[in-house]
């Protein structure tokens, strides 16, 4: 293992000292009892009672404030999530939706909370406004705070309304956004939100301060009246008077009963862990399900997949597998899904002749779970995870739609407290800026669009939830947070998250060095694997022997996911690491 650090650190080459730069520079202290004194070394940023990591250091801070004014992962979670729909206005906020996995470290349960934006009871037939979903942030975010958190609604959201009153200075990335999506925002966005985010014609620029107003003044009604605030009253008044003029046909009883669907998580097993992740229709088994069939190989002795064919080529075939197995069966379980068989360990075996194959498929084959779906996992059964399914009569979903290149630029926190509570919330609008419509400060989401023909569970329904690769994700050792990520990058987030996991748990590398590590992602229709820089020629010699087509990024890309990552240490302390492709940002204190 030594051979391996050592190999994938001179790949790096001013990678680490930049990492450990911008660690030193981000973790400044924040407002509250004095922090602790952060140790910052080649493991990234270290701390001992709580850490946030996600994609701004305000918002990362604004989570850090909850957890040194008393509150637990919950409060900071809650508090990030909404500051980040202030400051990544492009990728969340209270237009979208998403999911949040929670650990109750006391109790030794998990709790799965879904909250993606959802179908409304009629849908419009033109424009883009009609492609808006029913958003659950908000109801999802005060929901789990109600249930699980300590502190007062109020001043949960008061960093977020801070920066939306008092403003913040324009990120990198952001401005970046807002020159790609412009022509969408001009074309579909009203004149007051194109002078704000255009001003003179010109995108907001790094360093420029964004003040909003209106936003602001919808979080101020959130904070004081709850869910209320944004489904009913004004602000719902106002947000279906500007859909149904842009055609979208929600009626107000399409927000008033929007609720969370709190169900069970996930969980499988890879090497002594559990792995927690999220249920249907979201994109959990993605993560799962490539690292139990990874579980049965000895990656580690082949070495790092940048520099092992074999290594590189059974993640690629057991993710690629993954991705298939759920274009065919994963959507809204309002109708049956198979999502413990594709888990089960009897599953993988099945499946295993494909891990490996001398010559690849040129097109991935879906498998059958049904007939797995009650061989589980024995180890999970005290955690009460996603039930068996009862098979259905017809079980036949016919081909699925690939939604590999769709495009979604989502944002992921994750919290631990110092009690051992964890939290993991991926939220999104869909591609940036959603469907470009714009009321009252806010973007909304384009999540009508996440519905297709295939499977059948996943065809437009009132009241359905579309299928997203969104992956919160939790990983136990004796019922004990071990490491707590996520990532954005549509297609590619399960991908980033089990590369994350691997470097981690398998290769033993530090929160920085996982961030960092190269990442590949391979396509089930058709054999060509995307590869980032730092993959050895000779890995990807081996690779096309077996049949894949290589596609080389010169550089680490956003493409591959961007992942926010927090490492428990066996002397239990906190290690948190934020990807550098997102410019995320890591606190604790």
């Amino acid at each position: 293992m030594k051979t391996h650090r050592l190999r994938f650190a001179a790949r790096l080459g001013l990678l680490l000292p930049v990492v450990l730069l911008v660690g030193a520079c981000r973790h400044a202290p924040v407002a509250g009892t004095a922090p602790e004194r952060t140790h910052v070394a080649s493991q990234g940023v270290i701390s001992s009672n709580g850490m946030v990591a996600s994609g701004h250091r305000l918002c990362s801070e604004a989570g850090v404030e909850m957890l040194q004014a008393g509150g637990n992962a919950v409060d900071a979670a809650v508090a990030t999530a909404f500051a980040l729909g202030v400051v990544d206005t492009g990728n969340t906020g209270l237009g979208g939706g998403g999911g949040i996995l929670l650990w109750l470290a006391n109790e030794r349960r998990a709790e799965f909370g879904d909250f993606y934006s959802r179908a409304g009871s009629s849908r419009g037939e033109e424009g883009s406004a009609r492609n808006v979903a029913i958003p659950g942030h908000a109801a999802g975010l005060l929901d789990a705070h109600e249930r699980y958190g300590r502190l007062p609604r109020e001043v949960v959201l008061a960093p977020a309304i801070r920066l939306a009153r008092e403003g913040f200075a324009v990120p990198v990335n952001l401005s970046a956004s807002l020159a790609s999506h412009q022509e969408k925002i001009e074309n579909h966005a009203p004149a007051g939100a194109v002078e704000l985010f255009f001003p003179g014609g010109e995108p907001l620029q790094p360093g420029d301060w964004l003040v909003q107003e209106a936003k602001a003044a919808v979080l101020e009604r959130v904070a004081a009246e709850g869910s209320d605030g944004f489904y009913r009253g004004p602000v719902a008044a106002q947000l279906i008077k500007d859909l149904n003029e842009a055609g979208n046909p929600a009626v107000p009883e399409d927000l008033a009963g929007f609720q969370t669907r709190w169900m069970r998580p996930l969980a499988g097993g890879f090497r002594q862990y559990t792995v927690l992740s999220a249920p249907p229709p979201l994109g959990g088994t993605q993560v799962i399900q490539p690292l139990v069939m990874l579980d049965r190989f000895a990656l580690r002795e082949h070495g790092l997949p940048a520099d092992s064919p074999v290594a590189a080529g059974k993640i690629a075939d057991a993710i690629r597998m993954a991705n298939r197995d759920y274009g065919r069966w994963i959507h809204d379980p309002d109708s049956p899904v198979p999502a413990n068989g594709l888990i089960s360990p009897a599953y993988a075996r099945h499946r295993m002749e494909l891990i490996g194959a001398a010559e690849i498929p040129s097109s991935m084959p879906s498998g059958q779970p049904w007939e797995f779906e009650d061989q589980t996992d024995p180890r999970f059964r005290h955690l009460d995870p996603w039930p068996v399914t009862p098979r259905p009569e017809t079980d036949d979903n016919g081909e699925d739609d690939a939604d590999e290149n769709a495009e979604e630029h989502t944002t992921h926190l994750s919290v631990v407290d110092r009690e051992g509570n964890a939290v993991a919330i991926t939220m999104t609008l869909g591609p940036s800026f959603g469907a470009g419509f714009y009321s009252q400060g806010v973007f909304f989401n384009n999540g009508i669009t996440r519905f297709g023909n295939n499977p059948e569970g996943n065809r437009w329904a009132p009241g359905r939830t579309p299928r997203s690769n969104t992956s919160p994700t939790i990983v136990l050792e004796n019922d004990r947070v071990r490491l707590v990520t996520g990532a954005q990058g549509g297609s590619r987030i399960p991908p980033a998250i089990v590369y994350t996991i691997l470097y981690s748990l398998e290769y033993g590398l530090s929160g920085s060095e996982a961030m960092a590590g190269p990442r590949a992602f391979p396509f089930f229709t058709r054999p060509q694997l995307r590869v980032e820089a730092s993959f050895e020629n000779d890995t990807l010699a081996g690779l096309r022997k077996r049949g894949y087509q290589i596609n080389p990024y010169q550089q680490q890309d956003t493409y591959f996911g961007g992942a926010h990552l927090i490492l428990a240490l066996p002397d239990g302390r906190l290690h948190g690491a934020a990807d550098l492709r997102r410019a995320g940002t890591a606190v604790g204190y």
